[in-house]
């Protein structure tokens, strides 16, 4: 058995502290890393995001600062409750998690596992649930994630566009610039606790 860099706060954390990163994009086809999750106070990439939108097993590999992979967000069967599966890298069989996607709405449903344990049997009691909704109706501006397992609804991480850090802004859906915008790159406020060790 062994432990995994993975590991979420249990259900009763309560946070008093938040740290600051932000989603930088990849647009030269020539990179391996579709996104970097970089630190916003000294500029250092704390995650890489790699993988294929498209083809036969579209998803993403989430690799640490060191490029050592983390885990893997992939397709699952289209007409499944959970579209999309969270797995480690070198087990594809057992799921670390599952994620619903709601449209129109932009409400996601995440169950994870709390403690990445290889050879652990899964229980609801070790799952942590978390939802994600759209904050506004502009491209991508505002996306909020809150801990699905309390009543109250604590924020665990606040999502919006980064205004220092994006050439241009984004536009209406529908409006007279109807097109999807370049890749946004994104401020992330997350709650003490609720990202990987680093």
């Amino acid at each position: 058995m062994s432990s995994h860099l993975l590991q979420f706060p249990s259900a009763h954390h309560n946070p008093s502290q938040e740290t600051t990163l932000y989603l930088l994009p990849k647009v030269s086809p020539r990179c391996a890393t579709d996104y970097t999750i970089n630190n916003a106070i000294n500029g250092k990439a704390v995650f890489r995001v790699t993988g294929k939108k498209y083809g036969s097993t579209p998803g993403r590999e989430f690799r640490d600062e060191s490029g050592l992979p983390l885990f893997k967000l992939t397709r699952g069967a289209v007409l499944s409750r959970w579209p999309w599966r969270i797995t480690l890298p070198d087990n594809k069989e057992k799921d670390l998690g599952r994620v619903c996607a709601r449209d129109p709405s932009m409400k996601i449903k995440l169950h994870i596992a709390r403690n990445c344990v290889i050879g652990d049997r899964k229980r609801e009691d070790e799952m942590v649930r978390l939802e994600v909704r759209r904050t506004t109706t502009l491209y991508m501006l505002g996306v909020l994630v809150e801990d699905g397992d309390n009543e109250e609804k604590w924020k665990v991480a606040d999502i919006r566009e980064c205004v220092e850090r994006n050439k241009t802004v984004g536009h209406w859906p529908g409006g007279p610039y109807d097109h999807v915008p370049p890749k946004r790159v994104l401020d992330m406020k997350v709650a003490e606790g609720w990202i990987c060790r680093f």
